[in-house]
């Protein structure tokens, strides 16, 4: 029989649950996402700093003039960095508080408001010994503020109940600390550092601890609103007015949270890890839908440090990028993202070893994420994702290796089943692309048996004649797969629709 193009067409995912006979797409990625329906390359990213005093435990970010400010919590304590339009970032600033207890368990959340008093924006950052415990309520945590553009230590805030163990939320006018027990308490309307004169209050809510809250943008009657997250429930909280001040709605008592930091909003719906599967609430709570690697996450996480993973916005792709630490990472090295605007799953090993943490940084469209790699022996590194193409560290520029492999191709695949292998002659490539990639073909005989590479072809992204604008193969198998790779100094793809010229070959399929 004739050779027969076919399509290289798969479902924009990357499928890790079940078998690879059982559905109908990508089977492998490394580094990229989809867009259109189609595989491309992610963006590159660069240092913006290698001075990093500890490993992030959170970073909080506001820009002012076309600077961004960046705070980043640490085990010892807390340091600001400025960055302009450039990406040209400053020495740290240690702004870690008198009397500041250090612990390798410390975790942290930040928030800030503007302070009408003093008309400056301040930063608030709350910390507590938790990073190995989300239940953890056996010591009180600390709350810090500060101008946010200063460079001065900050100072401790006081009147904190016994059972503030979670963190801090604002929702202007007020400012909102939570814990153990069900705590939820509140200053003073406009005064956010005082939580004990008139105006003040807290009330229990759950029997659970508290270990998030985010604000909730409401209208009417209902602002300030938050959302908090206990360890079974989910809980709205709201401003009634009166002796009262706030009311409070279980919205389930079901859910669960995987950590302190799991939680992201996007556009005013949250999207979390709980324990077990992933939730949004979009004005209704219910489960984020992952058919492609809900397994994969939640059977490969490393639970003893699960308290570190976190989620992070990444507007410009329509992304969440869930990280968390698996196949026994103790640091998050793996992202499993979740793509809103495409309406599906991918994920990807992290670079360097890990990210500890990860925020978007609205003046660069990227997100700034903290590494998890030593440098010289004493500091860490903060990275600026989506920028270029290459791993850009200090002066030294690296190739990014990025991949994506497509579905199991079989004869049953393109025409009336058969047994007899398939023979691919030659593909097509059609990408728009910077650099050479290489296209991997790699056979199995039955379901049950190991892939082998049988073939690597080069192909460049100008074809100098026109036997460079095919691919040759001449491949014979029962099962293929063709992995596509970019791994070269400015190398980027974004891929269309390729053909692979095939036809049933004379010879009885291998085992």
């Amino acid at each position: 029989m004739p050779f027969l193009p076919f399509p290289m067409v798969f479902e924009p995912s990357i499928q890790r649950d079940g078998t690879e006979l059982s559905h109908k797409a990508w089977t492998d990625g490394v580094w990229t996402r989809f867009q259109r329906g189609l595989p491309r390359k992610m963006g590159g990213f660069q240092t913006l700093s290698q001075l990093m005093t500890g490993i992030s435990r959170a970073l909080h970010t506001q820009s002012l003039n076309g600077f961004a400010y960046i705070h980043s919590g640490f085990n010892n304590g807390i340091e600001l960095y400025t960055m302009d339009p450039n990406g040209n970032t400053s020495v740290p600033s240690n702004r870690t508080p008198v009397g500041f207890v250090a612990n390798a368990n410390n975790v942290w959340q930040m928030d800030s408001y503007y302070d009408i008093n003093s008309a400056q924006q301040q930063i608030l950052a709350f910390v507590v010994p938790g990073l190995q415990d989300l239940a953890y309520g056996a010591t009180t945590g600390s709350l810090y503020a500060g101008p946010m553009y200063a460079t001065t230590a900050l100072t401790a805030v006081s009147g904190l109940a016994t059972d503030a163990t979670g963190g801090v939320v604002v929702i202007p006018p007020y400012t909102v600390i939570y814990g153990s027990n069900g705590l939820v308490q509140w200053s003073v309307a406009a005064k956010p550092l005082d939580f004990t004169d008139a105006g003040s209050g807290a009330a229990r809510i759950t029997d659970q601890k508290i270990v998030r809250a985010l604000a909730l943008r409401s209208g009417g009657g209902f602002s300030p609103a938050a959302l908090l997250w206990s360890m079974d429930s989910v809980i709205r909280m709201y401003f009634v007015g009166g002796a009262q001040v706030f009311s409070f709605d279980i919205l389930t008592n079901t859910s669960s949270i995987l950590s302190h930091n799991s939680v992201v909003n996007v556009e005013g719906v949250f999207f979390w890890i709980g324990q077990d599967r992933f939730l949004m609430y979009n004005g209704v709570l219910q489960e984020l839908n992952n058919p492609r690697n809900l397994n994969f996450f939640f059977d490969n996480i490393n639970r003893q440090y699960a308290q570190k993973a976190y989620a992070v916005r990444n507007t410009r792709w329509g992304e969440i990028w869930f990280c968390a630490p698996l196949f026994g990472a103790t640091e998050p090295n793996w992202a499993v993202i979740y793509n809103h605007r495409e309406n599906t799953w991918y994920d990807t090993p992290l670079p360097n070893s890990g990210r500890s943490f990860g925020v978007f940084n609205d003046i660069s469209a990227g997100m700034l994420m903290s590494g998890v790699d030593i440098f010289n022996n004493t500091t860490y590194r903060l990275w600026q994702h989506e920028i270029g193409t290459n791993e850009v560290d200090g002066t030294n520029s690296i190739a990014i290796n990025s991949s994506i492999t497509s579905g199991v191709v079989t004869a049953a695949t393109f025409q009336q089943p058969m047994d007899k292998n398939l023979h691919v002659d030659a593909l097509e490539p059609d990408f728009v692309q910077t650099g050479s990639m290489t296209v991997n073909i790699l056979t199995r005989g039955t379901a049950r048996a190991p892939y082998a590479q049988v073939q690597a072809s080069p192909f460049d992204a100008s074809p100098v004649n026109s036997f460079d604008q095919m691919v040759p193969c001449r491949v014979s198998g029962k099962q293929m797969k063709f992995q596509f790779v970019s791994n070269t100094l400015g190398g980027d793809f974004q891929m269309g629709k390729i053909l692979a010229y095939v036809e049933a070959d004379t010879a009885r399929r291998t085992q």
